[in-house]
């Protein structure tokens, strides 16, 4: 949607919004990829190598790194469209697809630790 949006504006020229989508773009998907598939191989990784009385620890650390991730994407997202406002800059509304990218990728990090459990 941003990115259809972003090109639809007519603020800007065709190279910048060509370069923007591209950015926007990238954002979203190395966040979510990075955050659910990253933090999964490295749960995979310490169930196989960790003693079972550091392993709890170290599950319970992982699942508060995915609620603290899904915290943070939340503020980031407000924050980015209260400073639009604020600013009367609402260009920059575009890139709310980072946020996003980074709470499902979270979510979905959530999802796979649980169901490798």
């Amino acid at each position: 949607m941003s990115i259809l949006l972003l090109f639809l504006s007519k603020k800007l020229e065709l190279s910048e919004r060509i370069s923007a989508a591209s950015v926007i773009n990238i954002g979203y998907f190395m966040f979510y990829f990075f955050l659910s598939r990253g933090l999964t191989m490295q749960f995979k990784w310490v169930k196989k190598n960790s003693k079972s009385s550091i392993f709890k620890l170290q599950r319970k650390m992982i699942m508060l790194f995915t609620i603290f991730i899904k915290i943070i994407a939340v503020i980031f997202l407000l924050t980015l469209i209260f400073n639009a406002i604020a600013t009367k800059e609402f260009y920059s509304i575009f890139a709310v697809c980072i946020p996003i990218g980074i709470y499902l990728g979270g979510s979905l990090a959530r999802l796979n630790i649980k169901r490798v459990e």
